[in-house]
């Protein structure tokens, strides 16, 4: 999970907490006043800094919440949906009319790869696959891993080596 995203979710959590227990201790406040029970200047001290110690962390929950809003979405800034049709070859160049793919989300090595697993029914071991692409051996693993990691496609091991599967249902 991306760093700023936790930080929001604790965050967001603190937050939550702080005015529940700031909600309890006020109705229970309440409730010792409205039953006409006797309160000492000891709990109305004791009742007062727990209030603001719970105040003050909702209050810094909220300000770093608004700090760090902004920068938890930026690795989504500028992307979109890609919609691949099985019909013609995956690119990253730009200059067409065609919808391409924006560089920035494949590499040449991932988009060879989608392109071999297309054009062999959408499956294949991956020992088969790194001879018709022309980079190494690590390459072709990194650019799977990448691809894994991005939902792309799934690796079932199969003795020695992987099938790489292409994920259909990313493609429509």
């Amino acid at each position: 999970m991306n760093e700023k995203l936790r930080q929001m979710v604790f965050l967001l959590a603190s937050l939550f907490l702080s005015i529940i227990i700031s909600a309890v201790v006020v109705a229970i406040f309440a409730a010792v006043v409205y039953m006409g029970g006797s309160i000492n200047n000891f709990q109305i001290i004791l009742f007062l800094l727990i209030l603001s110690v719970n105040v003050s962390i909702s209050i810094g929950s909220i300000i770093w919440i608004l700090n760090i809003f902004p920068t938890v979405f930026d690795n989504f800034q500028g992307k979109r949906l890609v919609v691949i049709n099985y019909g013609e070859k995956l690119t990253s160049e730009a200059g067409s009319n065609e919808e391409k793919i924006p560089g920035d989300l494949f590499s040449e090595t991932e988009l060879d790869i989608i392109n071999i697993l297309k054009s062999n029914g959408n499956r294949m071991l991956q020992s088969a696959m790194v001879p018709l692409i022309h980079t190494s051996k690590a390459s072709v693993s990194r650019a799977l891993t990448a691809l894994e990691n991005k939902g792309i496609i799934v690796k079932m091991r199969k003795g020695v080596t992987n099938e790489i599967i292409l994920d259909e249902t990313r493609f429509r």
